[in-house]
């Protein structure tokens, strides 16, 4: 089995469609649409199938990334194989609940609402 742990550069593939509608929502060009990613090349070639457990989210810090590889770590068995990608060292995780805001230049709070958008 292949556990993968990073961020935007590890995504499934599959997130890719839900992040073309977010994209969308803000105006912005989609990413190109893939059938697979270099994650999903790799899992074939290290273990004959596409399937692997992929805990990488966009926009975390490796604070999160280190996290999620310590909750994982106890059902990582002998023989399978990990892959950590790191992130920008300038993120951090500041909010528990949104670990994807660790990228403090694209978070903007708008006066006087306090409305929290990311760019």
């Amino acid at each position: 089995m292949l556990w993968v742990f990073g961020d935007s550069f590890s995504i499934p593939s599959d997130t890719i469609e839900k992040i073309n509608s977010e994209r969308a929502s803000y105006n912005q060009p989609s990413i190109f649409p893939i059938k697979e990613n270099w994650i999903d090349i790799v899992s074939k070639k290290l273990t004959d199938s596409i399937v692997h457990q992929n805990f990488s989210l966009r926009g975390c810090s490796n604070e999160f990334i280190y996290q999620q590889l310590r909750i994982q770590m106890p059902n990582i068995a002998p023989g399978d194989y990990v892959i950590v990608v790191l992130t920008a060292k300038s993120r951090r995780w500041l909010l528990k609940d949104w670990p994807q805001l660790a990228n403090l230049s694209l978070i903007h709070i708008s006066e006087p609402t306090r409305l929290l958008s990311i760019s």
